[in-house]
């Protein structure tokens, strides 16, 4: 027996607690290192979904695609990340930490490789309650500069309490790719 795509809450709209209610698609087109999803109803879900598609950054071998959150107002935070900890494969990676950070990782690396491409998840914890901190844990793959195959997941947290209205996506290079934007149906 196979679960359709509704049953497994992946078509939005049902209302069912847990299920994936489609937001909004960013298209990354490759003109620009920075992109940003600004509407991310935040007073209507305490959790949200980000999946990346074909994502590249072709000019620069071995550069991530990194995530900021955007608060009240419009501000991109660029300080006040921190206990970032991942786990990175392949065989011979290892974990690391980090405290402290400008940013949280979402992609892996990225080459300049025909091939090279990469895929994620990230959910995003209490963005809307400026009386938590705004968490995240992610999962990517990526076929790198080397055309060798890599993993990595993780999680961090946006060190402060603030409501965060949107997602701000930057590399050193120029960014190609698609995002789409789920909201997680409440449980209660």
């Amino acid at each position: 027996m196979t679960l359709s795509l509704a049953r497994l809450g992946l078509m939005g709209g049902s209302g069912a607690s847990g299920s994936l209610e489609f937001i909004s698609e960013l298209t990354m087109d490759g003109s620009s290192s920075s992109y940003s999803i600004t509407s991310i109803q935040e007073s209507e879900y305490e959790v949200h979904f980000l999946q990346a598609n074909d994502v590249r950054i072709p000019s620069v071998n071995g550069d991530r695609m990194k995530f900021r959150v955007i608060t009240s107002g419009g501000v991109v935070s660029s300080n006040s990340y921190s206990y970032m900890s991942q786990q990175n494969s392949p065989a011979g990676h290892s974990e690391s930490k980090a405290d402290g950070t400008n940013n949280l990782p979402f992609i892996k690396n990225t080459g300049t490789v025909a091939n090279s491409t990469a895929n994620g998840t990230m959910y995003v914890y209490q963005a809307g309650n400026s009386s938590l901190r705004c968490t995240v844990n992610y999962m990517s793959t990526a076929v790198e500069q080397n055309s060798r195959y890599n993993s990595w997941f993780g999680g961090g947290v946006y060190n402060a309490e603030s409501v965060v209205t949107g997602f701000n996506f930057f590399s050193s290079g120029n960014i190609s790719g698609r995002i789409r934007l789920y909201g997680v149906a409440s449980w209660v």
